[in-house]
């Protein structure tokens, strides 16, 4: 069993250090905090890939992001968790994007969530409760066991 963690590209990674916790400045960062977690408890924790690399606008997907989404989905197991980074990330898995912080089965015997995109452009996590609920759902995600 694992636990998945899907974004978009950011600019100022590359595609090898998706999610990654390394900068305080990265959405990875956000994420490691949000579970309480060192950067190394982090990066042990969770495979991290991005899918839509397409950074300008919101939402917007690029078209190679669902043939990327697709081939990833073949890498998921029964069991696992996988955790999507935002609206854009939804679309590029053909998910819907509201249904927020729920674990939801799929026909392949994989969970899938959604949380907004914990980039610091997101206005969302500018409202301190938010925040905290985001924490609560993490806090989930790393107690989930694939049972």
């Amino acid at each position: 069993m694992k636990k998945w963690l899907i974004g978009q590209q950011p600019s100022r990674n590359p595609p090898s250090q998706a999610l990654s916790a390394e900068d305080p400045a990265w959405a990875g960062f956000r994420l490691a905090s949000l579970c309480g977690m060192t950067t190394d408890e982090y990066h042990k924790a969770f495979e991290r890939r991005n899918v839509n690399y397409l950074t300008e606008g919101q939402f917007k997907v690029d078209p190679p992001a669902k043939v990327r989404a697709f081939k990833l989905t073949r890498e998921f197991q029964e069991g696992d968790l996988v955790v999507m980074m935002g609206r854009a990330v939804c679309s590029c898995f053909n998910l819907p994007s509201d249904r927020l912080f729920q674990f939801y089965p799929t026909t392949k015997g994989w969970l899938y969530a959604v949380m907004p995109h914990p980039s610091s452009k997101n206005r969302w996590w500018n409202i301190e409760e938010n925040f905290e609920y985001a924490k609560e759902f993490m806090s989930a995600v790393v107690d989930y066991d694939g049972t």
